[in-house]
């Protein structure tokens, strides 16, 4: 039994811009030298703040993730 997230890349990440417009950080996306890609990404899944933490090998597109409870997200939201 397993939840299937679909990968989007969007232009409105995160991180904000003093104009109003969104930036990707290093926090999100970074490449590391194994030649795989870290990713992040906050949301809500049934109503609790979350985090999706995992990595996509950038030859094979293949790769792997976890959930976790975001805290620091959840504390803003109370």
């Amino acid at each position: 039994m397993g939840l299937t997230l679909r990968l989007v890349f969007d232009s409105t990440p995160w991180t904000p811009k003093p104009n109003g417009q969104r930036q990707v950080t290093s926090e999100e996306v970074r490449l590391d030298n194994s030649g795989r890609i870290r990713l992040k990404s906050r949301f809500i899944l049934n109503g609790v703040c979350v985090q999706w933490q995992g990595y996509m090998d950038s030859n094979s597109l293949s790769g792997r993730g976890r959930i976790v409870f975001d805290a620091d997200r959840a504390e803003v939201r109370e």
